[in-house]
C-alpha cells in the first residue's frame, strides 16, 4: 500500500512549486478565456507542451488560428465557421440551441481528449526499450554507491490507470537519489498517459538508488503519491553507461525513460574551452581581462549569485535540485553569447534551478578548480592538524591558506563564500545547511581529474563544510 505522501514535502514547498510550474488545468483556464470566440473551431484538440517547450505555444498559435478565421461558414468540422448572430439570422431557435450546444462541445478542457496524431509529443517504440524492474538480484547488497553525473530523459507514463473509476488527473514525477529530492517534472494532465519528455543532469556522490514518485497535484489537499518506480544504479550502470528503459511501476503502468552516466574522471576532467571567445572552459584570469582589464570576478558569477540572492534563498532545496537541462542549454547559450544582456528575471528564467545548475556547471568547467591544486593540497593537509581546544588558531591558519590564492580566484572565492553563508543562514526555509551546501559545491570547487587513482569527494566536502562553518555572515 503506498503511503499517502513523504513528510519531507511541506505547504510551503508546494507553494513554491505551483508558483514555478502552474498546473495544465491552469494554462487550459487561461487559454479558453483570451480565446473563447474561436475555441469552437477547435474541435477539442489537445495541448500537452512541458515547461521546456511551453514558449512554442504562442508562437505556433496565432497562425493556425488565423487560418481557420478564415474557413467562413464552410469551414471543417460541421461547425461552420460563421459568427453566432449569422447562426441566429439563418436557423430557428432549435438550430441556434443546437449550435450553442456544438460551441460548449468544442471548448478545451484539462484532459487527453483525442486530437489530431499530429500533436502528440512522443510516439515510443516498445521494443526499443528494456524492462527494467528492480528486484533483489538488482540490489546485489552493494555497499559502495556511484559518483558522477547522470542524464536523465523522462519520455512518458503509460497504463497509469487510476483505482476505480476512471477519471483525468494531473500528475507530476518527482525524482530522488537515495530518498533526497533532486528534480521536479511539471504537471500533465490525462487518464492513462503521460507526455512529460523532461532532461536533468543528476550530480551524484556515492548513490545507490534512483526513485520515481508520481504525485497527482491538487489545489487545496495534500498531494497523494500515486506511482513508484526504482532503478538500482550501481548493478545498471555496471552493465553499461547508456540505457533505455521501460520501468515497471507501482502499483501498475510503465515509465519510459533514457540515461546517461559521465564518471568522475570525464566529469572533472577540466578540458580548457577549444572555441574562440568560449566562456565555458576559459580560465578566471582571461573572463576577467575581456570583461573588466582584469581583477573582478566574472559577471557569470557574479550575476547568478545576485539573482539567487534576489529571488531564491527562501527555495527547499536550493542548489540541490536542478532545472530543466534544455532550458540549462538555452541560457548557457546565452552567456556565450554576452554575459551582461543575459536576462535572468523571473519572467524569463521562472525556474531558479536552472540559474543554480548553470553556476555549478560553470565552476565544474573551469580548467583548474578554483581551489587550485596547490592549495587544494595545503586545506587537505591543514585539516588534519586542526586542534579542537583552539577555533581561532584553526581559523586563522585556514584563512592564511586562502591568501595564496591567484587575485581573481580569491575574490571569486569570497564572493562566493559570502553567498553560500548568506544560504546557510536561511537553513530553516530552505533545508540547505552547511553541510548540504558543502556537497553540492566541495567537488565542483575542488576536485580535478588526473591520473589513475579515484576520486575522493569526502575531502573537499569536508574541507568546505569547516570553512563555511567558521566563515562570517554576510551582513
Amino acid at each position: 500500500r503506498l503511503p499517502s505522501s513523504p513528510s519531507i514535502f511541506t505547504s510551503d514547498e508546494y507553494r513554491v512549486w505551483l508558483s514555478r510550474a502552474p498546473s495544465t488545468s491552469a494554462i487550459y483556464e487561461r487559454i479558453r478565456q483570451s480565446h473563447e470566440t474561436i475555441r469552437s473551431q477547435r474541435g477539442g484538440l489537445r495541448f500537452t507542451y512541458s515547461a521546456e517547450n511551453l514558449t512554442e505555444k504562442t508562437r505556433d498559435e496565432a497562425p493556425y488560428y488565423m487560418q481557420r478565421l478564415h474557413l467562413g461558414v464552410g469551414g471543417v468540422g460541421g461547425l461552420g465557421g460563421g459568427s453566432s448572430r449569422q447562426l441566429g439570422r439563418l436557423e430557428p431557435p432549435s438550430r441556434r440551441v443546437r449550435a450553442a450546444l456544438e460551441e460548449a462541445r468544442g471548448v478545451p478542457h484539462p484532459s487527453p481528449t483525442r486530437g489530431r496524431p499530429a500533436l502528440r509529443l512522443i510516439d515510443i517504440n516498445p521494443a526499443e526499450f528494456l524492462k527494467y524492474k528492480v528486484g533483489v538480484s538488482n540490489m546485489g547488497g552493494v555497499s559502495e554507491g556511484v559518483s558522477g553525473m547522470l542524464w536523465v530523459h523522462l519520455l512518458a507514463g503509460r497504463g497509469l490507470k487510476a483505482a476505480g473509476r476512471s477519471e483525468f488527473r494531473d500528475l507530476y514525477c518527482v525524482l530522488e537519489c537515495d530518498r533526497v529530492h533532486k528534480a521536479r517534472t511539471v504537471v500533465r494532465t490525462g487518464d492513462l498517459n503521460f507526455d512529460w519528455d523532461e532532461t536533468f543532469d543528476l550530480d551524484l556522490i556515492n548513490n545507490k538508488e534512483l526513485d520515481f514518485l508520481i504525485y497527482s497535484w491538487d489545489p487545496q489537499f495534500r498531494h497523494k503519491l500515486c506511482y513508484k518506480g526504482s532503478v538500482h544504479l550501481v548493478s545498471l550502470l555496471k552493465e553499461s553507461p547508456l540505457h533505455q528503459l521501460a520501468l515497471k511501476i507501482e502499483p501498475r503502468g510503465t515509465l519510459y525513460l533514457k540515461l546517461r552516466y559521465t564518471p568522475p574522471r570525464q566529469a572533472f576532467l577540466r578540458t580548457p574551452g577549444v572555441r574562440k571567445g568560449s566562456l565555458f572552459g576559459l580560465d578566471l584570469d582571461s573572463v576577467s581581462n575581456r570583461e573588466s582589464g582584469g581583477g573582478t570576478v566574472p559577471l557569470i558569477i557574479a550575476r547568478c549569485v545576485a539573482e539567487v540572492e534576489r529571488r531564491g534563498l527562501d527555495i527547499i532545496g536550493l542548489y540541490r535540485l536542478c532545472g530543466s537541462a534544455t532550458k540549462k542549454r538555452l541560457l548557457r547559450d546565452a552567456f556565450e553569447r554576452n554575459p551582461r544582456l543575459v536576462d535572468l528575471s523571473s519572467d524569463n528564467v521562472p525556474d531558479i534551478n536552472v540559474i543554480t545548475g548553470i553556476l555549478k556547471d560553470y565552476l565544474r568547467e573551469l580548467p583548474e578548480p578554483l581551489f587550485t591544486k596547490c592549495l587544494y593540497q595545503m586545506l587537505v593537509d591543514a585539516l588534519t592538524v586542526m586542534l579542537p581546544d583552539d577555533p581561532q588558531g584553526n581559523a586563522k591558519l585556514m584563512f592564511s591558506i586562502l591568501d595564496c590564492l591567484p587575485k581573481v580566484n580569491r575574490m571569486t572565492l569570497f564572493l562566493l563564500m559570502d553567498h553560500l553563508r548568506l544560504v546557510a543562514s536561511q537553513s530553516e526555509r530552505n533545508k540547505m545547511t552547511t553541510q548540504n551546501l558543502a556537497i553540492c559545491f566541495g567537488p565542483v570547487l575542488m576536485l580535478q581529474s588526473e591520473g589513475e587513482d579515484a576520486m575522493d569527494f569526502h575531502q573537499p566536502i569536508s574541507i568546505l563544510k569547516f570553512l563555511l562553518d567558521l566563515w562570517p555572515s554576510k551582513s
